[in-house]
């Protein structure tokens, strides 16, 4: 989809009833956050949209992780930002769970081969990677080519990082993360997370 087509203003999926159940890093009860296990377990309870972190490793592929260091949930050290993807790769995500000791940080790319058509993906800007405008119209042209983009939002506690979103993909809706904001401002047409307001419109 082009830079400056209408933004979609709302997520609609095929089949889907609202309101939507977003499964956070996955089922992260059962399995470890933000791995294939844990997105596999959260579709499987019929999740609608599945959410992940993304980080970018020096060789600049997004990867699924929700810290900027390994360190809490892999058996490794290190800043994502500063280790290529093999490095990261080498590191199990078990967090000492015997069970899961063949999981590692999925890339993008892996998480969206396991979604199905009638899933979305809500994926969190955790780097001011993304204040940098080919890093997020490198994200958007990778979603599209995995053919995910027209049911993808991106969310974030950074509005500028949304405003460089905004500028290169407008056709994908954005979100911002706040405990203070209650009601919608110009250019995002997601907000949260002061669930009180679902009283007040559960659509």
């Amino acid at each position: 989809m082009a830079a400056g087509r209408e933004p979609r203003t709302m997520l609609i999926l095929s089949g889907r009833e609202k309101p939507y159940v977003m499964a956070h890093r996955g089922n992260r009860v059962a399995c470890l956050e933000n791995t294939l296990a844990a997105f596999r377990q959260a579709l499987a309870d019929g999740a609608d949209i599945l959410e992940t972190d993304l980080h970018l490793t020096a060789d600049a592929v997004f990867v699924c992780i929700h810290d900027s260091t390994v360190d809490r949930t892999t058996d490794g050290s290190g800043e994502v930002g500063q280790m290529s993807l093999g490095a990261v790769k080498r590191l199990s995500a078990a967090c000492g769970r015997a069970e899961f000791k063949s999981e590692r940080v999925p890339t993008l790319n892996e998480l969206a081969e396991i979604v199905p058509g009638n899933v979305a993906l809500a994926l969190e800007l955790k780097t001011d990677r993304f204040l940098e405008s080919a890093v997020c119209q490198n994200l958007a042209e990778q979603l599209r080519q995995l053919q995910v983009r027209e049911r993808t939002v991106v969310l974030s506690f950074s509005l500028p990082r949304l405003h460089v979103m905004a500028a290169v993909a407008p056709d994908i809706p954005r979100g911002w993360i706040t405990l203070r904001r209650v009601w919608p401002i110009d250019g995002l047409q997601l907000i949260g997370l002061v669930w009180v307001l679902l009283l007040l419109n559960p659509m």
